[in-house]
């Protein structure tokens, strides 16, 4: 036998096999940093039946992966890869007797989850429907397990429906409910507040502490009702608009007469693409404090509105930001010509004169508003936990996009948490016992 003949052979027997015919896979690796066996409750979750083998194969790997981060360190999930060398997909009206010799024989295991998965979409966008369906059946056949076997069916109706149901049965094989991150509206919001620090957050004084108030895409506007209200477009050219983005930041183009932008409602649009945005001037927190956003606008344009804080940076320190250069009238090729003083002496006057330039992001948050036609009020705290690490400024930063039109807003204020009367330590966002990505086998 020559060795293209042996190859097709070797590639033969691997894919030969029924269900769980195939060579038994390797289960020997589950062993601690010393090299010794550890003893672990092995859980196979096999590849869901679905008339979409991927949907099947991503449903199964989004329990295996909740198993991973969520069960008990006595117990161990073992990785896809293994788990199809040994069987593949399998009905949950497999015979019982298979099933522990499945479980027993290839793969040396104590629990094993299997089932099946049908999927229906109907429509696009907002007018679409779905429909899920699971059935899930558990052979568990652990010492001291409450549970031997059971079978049970899951629905749902949701576009995120594979997501829910993984969540419903890793809890039921775990036995124990996944814990849940702070949300909006966990924390009741407060009836009173001080006055906002963010500057202008009513747009009272028209568009001052806001940038950049651009009358194409950002324009102040008067309701009846609320007074002065800013008005975001976003139906609009995408490369026109950003060039005049791009010449008002220069100062290159004059906002009190601003250009004829073409309109443009196609995902390649302003609004399918980045978006539009405004963002306030910077303002100074406090370390180790809890703020609230409180937003009061409508419109049907999906919108998220940013708290980002900023921190001071020397690696800005050694050249001048583009639109510095443009103020001084100098190109980058002109600049690096200077000698070494002159370059410092105008570093260090535009950084006394725009510090906001020499920072850096390190924080954010956010609350997702937009998407109705009313006036509408969303209000959250942050950060969702603790308190606010060491920040130099903070902005606010208003984004637009999909799909296109107009959202107006009334308020986008910034408050101190009213009932904090001390700093708090800043808490990390860590799920308690959950895993890492980089610390999942897989």
């Amino acid at each position: 036998m020559n060795k293209l003949t042996m190859s097709m052979a070797v590639v033969a027997a691997c894919l030969i096999g029924s269900a769980w015919g195939q060579a038994k896979p390797d289960m020997t690796d589950r062993n601690d940093d010393s090299g010794r066996p550890v003893e672990k409750v092995p859980i196979i979750v096999l590849d869901f039946v679905c008339a979409d083998k991927d949907r099947g194969e991503d449903f199964a790997h989004r329990i295996r992966l909740g198993l991973k981060r969520y069960v008990t360190e006595e117990c161990e999930v073992i990785d896809k890869f293994t788990i199809r060398e040994g069987s593949g997909p399998l009905k949950p009206d497999a015979k019982r007797a298979d099933l522990e010799e499945l479980l027993t024989e290839v793969f040396d295991g104590r629990v094993l989850v299997f089932g099946t998965l049908e999927h229906e979409k109907k429509g696009m966008h907002k007018e679409a429907t779905y429909k899920w369906n699971v059935k899930v059946r558990v052979v568990d056949l652990r010492d001291k397990s409450p549970l031997d076997e059971w079978t049970e069916s899951f629905s749902d109706t949701t576009e995120r429906g594979a997501g829910v149901i993984a969540s419903k049965i890793v809890e039921k094989v775990s036995g124990q409910a996944r814990w849940i991150p702070p949300q909006h509206g966990d924390v009741p919001e407060p009836k009173v507040y001080g006055d906002p620090i963010n500057p202008n957050s009513d747009f009272a004084a028209g568009g001052k502490g806001w940038i950049p108030i651009d009358n194409v895409s950002t324009i102040m506007g008067r309701d009846p009702e609320r007074g002065n209200v800013l008005r975001m477009l976003n139906g609009f050219h995408r490369e026109d608009w950003r060039d005049y983005r791009r010449k008002l930041m220069f100062g290159q183009a004059n906002p009190a007469r601003p250009p004829r932008i073409r309109p443009d409602e196609s995902m390649g649009g302003v609004a399918g693409l980045e978006g539009c945005d405004i963002i306030s001037e910077y303002f100074k927190p406090r370390d180790g404090w809890r703020y609230w956003l409180v937003v009061e606008g409508k419109g049907h344009c999906a919108t998220k509105v940013f708290v980002k804080g900023w921190v001071k940076t020397e690696f800005a320190e050694d050249g001048l930001s583009e639109t510095a250069l443009i103020e001084h009238k100098l190109t980058p090729l002109q600049f690096s010509k200077l000698p070494p003083a002159e370059r410092k002496r105008l570093i260090e006057a535009d950084k006394r004169k725009n510090p906001s330039r020499y920072v850096r992001e390190a924080w954010r948050w956010h609350i997702s508003a937009g998407g109705v036609g009313d006036w509408t009020r969303w209000a959250g705290t942050f950060p969702p936990r603790g308190g606010l690490p060491k920040l130099d400024y903070l902005h606010v930063k208003i984004l637009t996009y999909w799909p296109p039109g107009e959202n107006q807003f009334s308020s986008v204020s910034v408050y101190e948490d009213p009932g904090q009367t001390k700093p708090l330590e800043e808490e990390k966002a860590r799920t308690p016992g959950r895993k890492l990505a980089t610390e999942l086998k897989e």
